[in-house]
């Protein structure tokens, strides 16, 4: 019988920011049951990473599982894999960071496990060829990447059995292939089915390393997994049968797997991840198109469908501006932090690592895993830059007022931005979008307000209507899950002609009614909500003002009608607080009728929590939650309250108006079925415009974060 080596590599990771909760229900049922289901298996290796967030979290409330993950490592039944200190896409930050972070966490195994990495977990493997380098310059030898990215390279699939050297610029690592087919044996199918097919490996040659890197989290959380693996003694019996199998299945590390076995060659990887992962990185008719084109190809039984990729990870980017957003506001801030002097260099470092956390990549992307629909996860990397840009200014101003003002394509989307600052809030205004407020954030309280989430089609929405409720079902493969946690999700798939912000100008069709508003459904008679405003921007009397202006297009009664509407934002040298004074202008020499709405979107992190609500004149409390729809009459004033957080958002405006107020919220796929997500609340204040030939309408809006 020829010998064959295993290696077991289990890749552990919680979000920054996630729910204290959460992350102690997996520890309890898959990071602690699985060490000791380990320690009673002594022939069973396998290689560990845990992110470094979560072993802050771990340091901090579990420490006893540090201590047994030591003796583990003693007595050479783990080998621990570094990474990114807080699991990011290393190929989407900058280099400097991929190194500091790698470094950071090899520093702290090395100080705690008294042994030095040279393995590292790539986050969600997603692979880009310059990371050869990179992980070099790290003291990285080798990684793992999925079976996907070999193929794509060429690699035979009977050459799979083994690891590779890549480089790039002359600086190498071995990289070793995942099985696609052990991830979905293991912990699927029956443990002698994942023995069986590693048999079957061996007798076609000798020599072979087979290799299985996954998350930790398929053994004990993700559903019915706890259930299978421990109460069932799925992961007993699957180690059992390593030890009794040892004769011609041997478990191995990587470590010494690449220093006693030589390579198969050299490749050159493509930039790829996971299948699922390139698939969720299409627009959702492409994502349609690909799985049909693959299934079919797969269904003619042809070999070259290895050849058939998605997506490249950076498209969420593209696909989801709100990520983008978070990523460039933290890039910002970064060179921001770079600029400061040595005699700010502790300060700097505070920021930096700040920054780091900031690019924990869960919010950054959706599939069935990633958090980006999770309003506390986007929120939890705001509030790290957030802290970091309050350290950097204070560095720069001290305790002064000050303000600033800039224009800036900072996204790099063509349109140059308006940033607004002073030491309480930061506004970004986007001219090139309607002359949105694409982002408010006030920084004594880190919150991000403009952290919502626009409503868009996903590929999986035409499959809602077919899942069971939560709980059906046996254990499957979380990819092949198919539950809802709530029954009439469908009738929440509403979506947005437009990215959801702030100051967006409507002129509204005269049969828009609140409901379709809510819907997505009614009709706009202006060009002015996506147009594009001239923008610019001047000091005034110790604050700054941002002036918007648009000369477009109202249709009324048939005919297009010339409207100028010009917005002036200002913000004053401290406060957490502005002002926007509005001009709507008739350019025409006959009188218009129109319908003006003003829309805000204010991302409070709840929708139906007891502390979170309106206060509305006229509005009961049992109606004020920020999840309500509702219609207010002649009003002037509106306060949004988080009680959690101890804040309140207060609008008000110089003229009376009929005001609607509604929710925004998503339907979106997660690991544990299809869920309904509060992600903001809309407010609509909105006026019956009479204007004669030549005249204007003037009125007032100001919005003031106060501290409760």
């Amino acid at each position: 019988m020829n010998t064959i080596d295993f290696i077991l590599a289990v890749h552990n990771h919680q979000p920054v920011g996630n729910f204290d909760f959460v992350v102690e229900e997996a520890y309890r049922n898959a990071y602690r049951p699985f060490l000791e289901v380990l320690s009673r298996h002594p022939a069973v290796k396998i290689a560990l990473h845990n992110s470094g967030c979560l072993l802050d979290w771990i340091q901090d409330r579990h420490p006893e599982y540090l201590d047994n993950l030591a003796s583990l490592v003693e007595r050479a039944q783990v080998e621990v894999l570094t990474g990114g200190y807080y699991e990011p896409i290393l190929s989407s930050i900058p280099e400097a960071d991929r190194e500091g972070q790698i470094r950071k966490l090899t520093r702290w195994l090395r100080e705690r496990f008294g042994t030095e990495p040279t393995g590292l977990w790539l986050t969600e493997r997603v692979w880009e060829p310059s990371l050869a380098g990179s992980l070099a310059r790290s003291g990285v030898r080798y990684t793992m990447t999925d079976d996907t990215h070999f193929l794509a390279a060429g690699v035979q699939p009977d050459r799979l059995w083994g690891h590779y050297l890549t480089e790039d610029q002359g600086e190498g690592v071995h990289v070793f292939p995942i099985s696609k087919r052990l991830r979905y044996l293991i912990p699927f199918r029956e443990p002698e089915e994942t023995i069986e097919f590693l048999r079957g490996l061996a007798q076609e040659e000798p020599g072979r390393v087979a290799v299985l890197g996954d998350d930790g989290e398929k053994f004990g959380v993700w559903p019915g997994t706890h259930k299978l693996v421990y109460r069932e003694n799925w992961l007993d019996r699957f180690f059992a049968l390593l030890e009794q199998n040892q004769d011609w299945l041997r478990m191995r590390f990587p470590g010494e797997v690449i220093e006693d076995r030589p390579p198969l060659g050299k490749t050159y990887l493509p930039t790829a991840s996971y299948d699922e992962m390139m698939e969720w990185a299409l627009p959702p008719e492409a994502q349609k198109r690909y799985r049909r084109f693959r299934e079919q190809v797969e269904r003619n039984g042809r070999a070259d469908a290895v050849f058939i990729r998605g997506g490249f990870w950076r498209n969420f980017f593209a696909r989801y501006p709100e990520s983008d957003h978070i990523n460039k506001r933290m890039l910002r801030v970064r060179r921001e932090a770079l600029a400061l002097g040595e005699d700010a260099a502790a300060d700097r470092e505070r920021a930096l690592d700040l920054l780091w956390s900031a690019q924990c990549n869960c919010a950054y992307w959706h599939g069935v895993f990633g958090g980006l629909y999770l309003p506390h996860l986007r929120e939890a990397l705001y509030e790290r830059i957030l802290e970091a840009e309050t350290v950097v200014e204070r560095a720069g101003h001290g305790d002064a007022d000050w303000s600033d003002a800039e224009r800036v394509d900072f996204d790099a989307d063509g349109d140059r931005e308006v940033f607004l600052r002073n030491p309480e809030l930061t506004l970004v205004l986007a001219p090139g979008e309607g002359g949105a407020l694409q982002d408010l954030s006030a920084k004594q309280v880190r919150a991000a307000l403009g952290n919502g989430l626009t409503r868009r089609p996903e590929a999986y929405h035409e499959r809602i209507q077919h899942a069971g409720e939560a709980g059906d079902g046996g254990t499957r493969s979380i990819h092949d899950l198919l539950v809802a946690k709530e029954q009439g999700l469908e009738a929440f798939l509403h979506y947005d002609r437009y990215r959801r912000g702030s100051l967006q100008d409507h002129f509204l069709r005269s049969d828009t009614t609140i409901e379709s508003f809510l819907a997505g459904n009614y009709g706009e008679e202006g060009d002015f909500l996506t147009g594009s405003y001239e923008a610019a921007i001047a000091r005034s009397d110790g604050g700054q003002v941002a002036s918007l202006r648009r000369t477009g297009s109202v249709w009324v009664q048939g005919e297009a009608r010339r409207i100028t509407v010009e917005k002036r934002v200002r913000l004053n040298g401290r406060g957490a607080s502005f002002q926007v004074d509005y001009e709507i202008r008739n350019e025409e020499d006959r009188e218009a009728w129109l319908w003006f709405a003003m829309e805000w979107n204010l991302a409070m992190m709840a929708g139906n929590s007891p502390d979170h609500r309106y206060r509305i004149p006229g509005v009961p409390e049992e109606a004020s939650a920020l999840a309500s729809v509702g219609e207010t009459k002649e009003a002037t004033a509106a306060s949004l309250v988080d009680g959690h957080r101890g804040f309140s958002v207060d609008l008000e405006w110089s003229e009376p108006a009929t005001l609607w107020r509604m929710p925004v919220e998503t339907v979106s796929l997660s690991e544990s079925g299809f869920e309904r997500i509060y992600q903001s609340s809309t407010l609509l204040p909105n006026w019956r415009l009479r204007l004669p030939a030549g005249e204007s309408r003037r009125f007032t809006l100001r919005l003031a974060v106060k501290e409760l």
